[in-house]
C-alpha cells in the first residue's frame, strides 16, 4: 500500500490529488555472482490500482466549480462526492548494485484520471449550466540510492559460549 500526494496548479484549476494505492510488485535478478547473489542488475515493476481523493477547483468560461471526489466522506455532503475516481498504478525501475548493500535505482511512475461534475454559475440564479471535465496525467521520475540490510552470518572464528 502507498499513499502520496501531488498539487494541481494552472490557470484554470488548482488543487490537490491524494492516490490511495495497492499494487503487486515484482523483482527478477539479473548478472547474478557470489558477491551479488541477489543479482547486480534488478529490474522490478508494480501495477495497481489507485484511489484517488481529490480537491480542486476549476473557474473556465465564467463556470466555477469546487470538486471534492474520493473514498474520505466530506462534511455538508458534497454533491460531488458521488463517485469514486480509480486510476491504474504502473511502475517501472531498475536497479544496480554497487555493493552487496548499496544499490541506486531510476524509477518511472504513472499516474492518470479523468473525472466530470455538472455546474452552474449561481446558486441562487443559474443563467449559465455546464459540464467541466477534468483529465489528470503525471509521470514521476525518480532516481535514488538505496540501502540494502541482509541478515549477518556468524563468524566461522567467533567463539561459542
Amino acid at each position: 500500500i502507498e499513499v502520496s500526494s501531488f498539487d494541481i496548479q494552472s490557470p484554470v484549476v488548482n488543487g490537490e490529488v491524494y492516490p490511495i494505492t495497492f499494487f503487486l510488485s515484482a523483482r527478477t535478478a539479473l548478472r547474478t555472482s557470489e558477491r551479488f547473489p541477489n543479482g547486480r542488475l534488478q529490474p522490478y515493476g508494480f501495477l495497481g490500482v489507485s484511489s484517488v481523493v481529490l480537491r480542486a477547483s476549476v473557474h473556465s468560461q465564467g463556470l466555477s466549480v469546487h470538486l471534492y471526489k474520493g473514498v474520505i466522506p466530506l462534511p455538508n455532503g458534497s454533491e460531488n462526492l458521488s463517485r469514486a475516481i480509480f486510476s491504474p498504478y504502473i511502475v517501472g525501475g531498475l536497479a544496480w548494485g554497487l555493493s552487496p548493500d548499496w544499490y541506486v535505482f531510476g524509477e518511472w511512475r504513472r499516474t492518470e484520471f479523468n473525472t466530470t461534475s455538472e455546474t452552474v454559475n449561481s446558486i441562487f440564479w443559474p443563467t449559465q449550466r455546464g459540464t467541466v471535465s477534468l483529465a489528470v496525467r503525471t509521470d514521476h521520475y525518480y532516481l535514488g540510492l538505496s540501502r540494502r540490510f541482509r541478515p549477518r552470518r556468524p563468524s566461522p572464528h567467533a567463539n561459542p559460549a
